[in-house]
């Protein structure tokens, strides 16, 4: 592995940090060949920062206001546009030091960067279990924003489950190409994870109607309700996540919902 150096495709990948030295290698080797590469660092201890020197990045620690007590983030919108007003470049895509990207997918973002001068887009996800792309889930057609032109959108929002504004007029589009998402294959891993964003969310609302609870139980049951009704497909596909993990996600709601309850005033 040699230090980076500079490729040709005029774009910035800002990556969030956190003791990842273990996984961060693979999510840089895959996005060599973007000229900037913004690692913002939750005052890693791991190794995590002599990885990413190694490849180039640039290095930026997260803010303390971002983070609880255990360093932390309960404010993820506050840290992506700590990465937002760091970049360099224009273009900008926002990757997790587990995630990876595509061959084909580095290929249609350098094809969009060279010929594109503004722009928004979804990008299609799918997850990779014991080293094997999902190919079914119930999540599945599964995409977010995760590759714009700075000139097209405003800042993120939202402390947890975290997304960009795009301004209006804005072109939007979604690229043909995936990335991968890891999944632990420890159910508890993920769980912890869930646990976490509920507890943020539950702070972040601690004053709410019942008739708001009732709007926000009404959106989780029919996300659930999808999810449910996609179910029997996916169980019939060879490539597919386990059952607990689809199950998985309709108690993360049920726990969501039973978090807020105690909320309501």
């Amino acid at each position: 592995m040699n230090t980076k150096e500079k490729h040709n495709i005029p774009c910035t990948v800002s990556i969030l940090t956190r003791n990842c030295a273990d996984v961060l290698p693979r999510a840089l080797e895959s996005v060599k060949d973007f000229d900037e590469i913004i690692i913002i660092d939750g005052w890693s201890i791991d190794g995590t920062k002599e990885v990413a020197k190694k490849y180039g990045a640039k290095i930026i620690d997260q803010e303390r206001s971002f983070l609880d007590n255990e360093g932390r983030i309960i404010d993820f919108s506050g840290v992506r546009n700590q990465a937002l007003e760091a970049a360099t470049y224009d273009w900008v895509f926002f990757l997790d030091s587990d995630e990876l990207m595509t061959e084909e997918l580095v290929r249609e973002i350098g094809e969009i960067v060279r010929n594109d001068s503004f722009g928004a887009y979804f990008v299609p996800r799918k997850y990779l279990f014991n080293e094997r792309i999902v190919e079914c889930a119930t999540t599945y057609p599964n995409k977010q924003m995760r590759f714009f032109h700075t000139s097209s959108v405003k800042s993120f929002e939202k402390k947890v489950h975290e997304r960009i504004i795009v301004k209006e007029n804005a072109c939007v589009g979604t690229l043909a190409a995936n990335m991968l998402v890891p999944v632990e294959a420890d159910i508890n891993v993920l769980r912890e994870k869930w646990d976490r964003y509920i507890s943020i969310e539950a702070k972040r609302r601690r004053a709410i109607t019942y008739r708001a609870w009732l709007w926000i139980v009404l959106g989780l049951l029919k996300i659930s309700l999808l999810y449910t009704a996609r179910l029997p497909a996916v169980l019939l596909c060879r490539s597919r996540l386990p059952l607990l993990f689809e199950i998985e996600r309709h108690r993360y709601h049920f726990r969501l919902a039973r978090a807020l309850f105690n909320n309501i005033q």
